[in-house]
Protein backbone atom coordinates (compact mmCIF):
# COMPACT_ATOMS: atom_id res chain seq x y z
CA UNK A 1 0.00 0.00 0.00
CA UNK A 2 2.57 2.50 0.83
CA UNK A 3 4.39 2.05 -2.77
CA UNK A 4 1.37 3.20 -4.16
CA UNK A 5 1.24 6.05 -2.32
CA UNK A 6 3.76 8.06 -3.62
CA UNK A 7 3.70 7.87 -6.99
CA UNK A 8 0.28 8.91 -6.73
CA UNK A 9 1.47 12.16 -4.81
CA UNK A 10 3.87 12.52 -7.04
CA UNK A 11 1.32 12.48 -10.10
CA UNK A 12 -0.91 14.45 -8.28
CA UNK A 13 1.66 17.42 -7.75
CA UNK A 14 2.87 17.55 -11.47
CA UNK A 15 -0.77 17.81 -12.38
CA UNK A 16 -1.05 20.61 -10.50
CA UNK A 17 1.95 22.36 -11.47
CA UNK A 18 1.71 21.52 -15.60
CA UNK A 19 0.81 24.42 -18.00
CA UNK A 20 -2.20 24.28 -20.32
CA UNK A 21 -1.28 23.87 -23.71
CA UNK A 22 -1.04 27.35 -25.56
CA UNK A 23 0.80 28.55 -22.02
CA UNK A 24 3.78 31.11 -22.78
CA UNK A 25 6.21 31.71 -19.61
CA UNK A 26 8.32 34.00 -18.39
CA UNK A 27 10.16 33.94 -15.16
CA UNK A 28 7.52 33.77 -12.60
CA UNK A 29 4.37 34.91 -15.00
CA UNK A 30 2.31 32.95 -17.24
CA UNK A 31 0.20 34.17 -20.46
CA UNK A 32 -2.57 32.16 -21.70
CA UNK A 33 -5.84 32.17 -23.38
CA UNK A 34 -4.53 34.56 -25.96
CA UNK A 35 -6.53 35.73 -28.86
CA UNK A 36 -7.88 38.82 -30.71
CA UNK A 37 -10.49 39.86 -33.24
CA UNK A 38 -9.90 40.52 -36.48
CA UNK A 39 -10.44 43.89 -36.64
CA UNK A 40 -13.76 45.69 -38.45
CA UNK A 41 -11.46 48.35 -39.65
CA UNK A 42 -7.62 48.89 -41.19
CA UNK A 43 -6.62 51.08 -38.19
CA UNK A 44 -6.95 48.87 -35.03
CA UNK A 45 -7.22 45.95 -33.13
CA UNK A 46 -7.32 44.57 -29.97
CA UNK A 47 -5.88 41.58 -28.15
CA UNK A 48 -6.91 39.32 -25.26
CA UNK A 49 -5.12 37.00 -22.23
CA UNK A 50 -4.56 36.28 -18.75
CA UNK A 51 -1.35 36.77 -16.91
CA UNK A 52 -0.84 35.05 -14.22
CA UNK A 53 1.77 35.67 -11.75
CA UNK A 54 2.74 32.23 -9.81
CA UNK A 55 5.72 33.99 -7.98
CA UNK A 56 6.22 35.56 -4.42
CA UNK A 57 7.23 39.28 -5.78
CA UNK A 58 5.03 41.62 -7.79
CA UNK A 59 5.35 42.52 -11.23
CA UNK A 60 4.63 45.09 -13.49
CA UNK A 61 3.98 45.25 -17.30
CA UNK A 62 5.77 47.92 -18.42
CA UNK A 63 5.16 48.34 -22.58
CA UNK A 64 3.45 45.92 -25.14
CA UNK A 65 4.34 46.10 -28.59
CA UNK A 66 3.69 44.27 -32.19
CA UNK A 67 5.80 44.62 -35.56
CA UNK A 68 2.54 45.26 -37.00
CA UNK A 69 1.41 48.21 -34.73
CA UNK A 70 2.64 51.96 -34.65
CA UNK A 71 1.47 51.61 -30.77
CA UNK A 72 0.54 49.51 -28.29
CA UNK A 73 -1.20 50.37 -24.79
CA UNK A 74 -3.47 48.65 -22.59
CA UNK A 75 -7.07 50.36 -22.21
CA UNK A 76 -9.75 49.58 -19.58
CA UNK A 77 -13.11 51.11 -19.65
CA UNK A 78 -14.28 53.18 -17.73
CA UNK A 79 -18.20 54.61 -16.98
CA UNK A 80 -18.63 57.69 -18.02
CA UNK A 81 -22.28 59.73 -17.56
CA UNK A 82 -24.29 56.74 -18.88
CA UNK A 83 -21.52 55.93 -21.33
CA UNK A 84 -18.05 54.15 -21.10
CA UNK A 85 -15.12 55.22 -22.50
CA UNK A 86 -11.24 53.82 -22.81
CA UNK A 87 -8.93 54.77 -20.70
CA UNK A 88 -5.00 54.00 -20.73
CA UNK A 89 -3.67 51.66 -18.18
CA UNK A 90 0.01 52.94 -17.87
CA UNK A 91 2.23 49.86 -16.01
CA UNK A 92 -0.14 47.91 -14.07
CA UNK A 93 1.22 45.89 -11.13
CA UNK A 94 0.40 42.18 -11.51
CA UNK A 95 0.65 41.14 -7.23
CA UNK A 96 2.34 38.16 -6.58
CA UNK A 97 -0.69 34.73 -7.02
CA UNK A 98 -3.05 37.19 -8.38
CA UNK A 99 -3.33 37.67 -12.22
CA UNK A 100 -4.32 40.46 -15.04
CA UNK A 101 -7.26 39.99 -17.54
CA UNK A 102 -7.36 40.90 -20.58
CA UNK A 103 -11.35 39.88 -22.11
CA UNK A 104 -13.90 41.73 -24.04
CA UNK A 105 -15.89 44.43 -22.50
CA UNK A 106 -13.42 45.06 -20.21
CA UNK A 107 -9.75 45.36 -20.10
CA UNK A 108 -7.48 44.95 -23.13
CA UNK A 109 -4.38 45.27 -25.52
CA UNK A 110 -4.80 47.90 -27.82
CA UNK A 111 -2.88 47.62 -31.07
CA UNK A 112 -3.20 51.04 -33.22
CA UNK A 113 -1.93 52.51 -36.53
CA UNK A 114 -1.45 48.64 -38.23
CA UNK A 115 0.63 48.14 -40.94
CA UNK A 116 -1.73 45.05 -42.41
CA UNK A 117 -5.56 44.29 -41.79
CA UNK A 118 -4.96 40.95 -39.85
CA UNK A 119 -8.22 38.25 -40.76
CA UNK A 120 -8.90 35.17 -39.10
CA UNK A 121 -6.74 32.54 -39.31
CA UNK A 122 -3.29 34.96 -39.27
CA UNK A 123 -1.35 35.49 -36.23
CA UNK A 124 -0.37 38.69 -33.97
CA UNK A 125 2.79 38.95 -32.56
CA UNK A 126 3.45 41.02 -29.35
CA UNK A 127 5.96 41.45 -26.91
CA UNK A 128 5.06 42.27 -23.66
CA UNK A 129 8.11 43.54 -21.43
CA UNK A 130 7.79 42.95 -17.34
CA UNK A 131 10.11 45.15 -14.91
CA UNK A 132 11.22 41.76 -13.40
CA UNK A 133 10.21 38.78 -15.78
CA UNK A 134 11.80 40.55 -18.70
CA UNK A 135 10.42 40.10 -22.28
CA UNK A 136 7.70 37.67 -23.41
CA UNK A 137 7.08 37.06 -27.14
CA UNK A 138 3.04 35.88 -27.35
CA UNK A 139 1.44 34.73 -30.35
CA UNK A 140 -2.80 36.30 -30.77
CA UNK A 141 -4.36 33.62 -32.62
CA UNK A 142 -6.97 36.08 -34.75
CA UNK A 143 -10.22 34.99 -34.73
CA UNK A 144 -13.41 36.00 -36.33
CA UNK A 145 -15.07 38.56 -34.82
CA UNK A 146 -17.73 37.02 -32.02
CA UNK A 147 -15.87 33.47 -32.51
CA UNK A 148 -16.03 32.32 -28.28
CA UNK A 149 -12.87 32.11 -26.94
Amino acid sequence: MRRLVLPVLLALAGACTAREPGTIAAGDLEVHGAFAFAPPTASEAAGYFTIVNRGRDPDTLLTATSPIAGAAMLHGQVPDGGMVRMEHISAPAIAAGDSLVLAPGGTHLMLMTLDRLPKAGDTIAVTLTFARAGALNVNLPVRAYGDAP
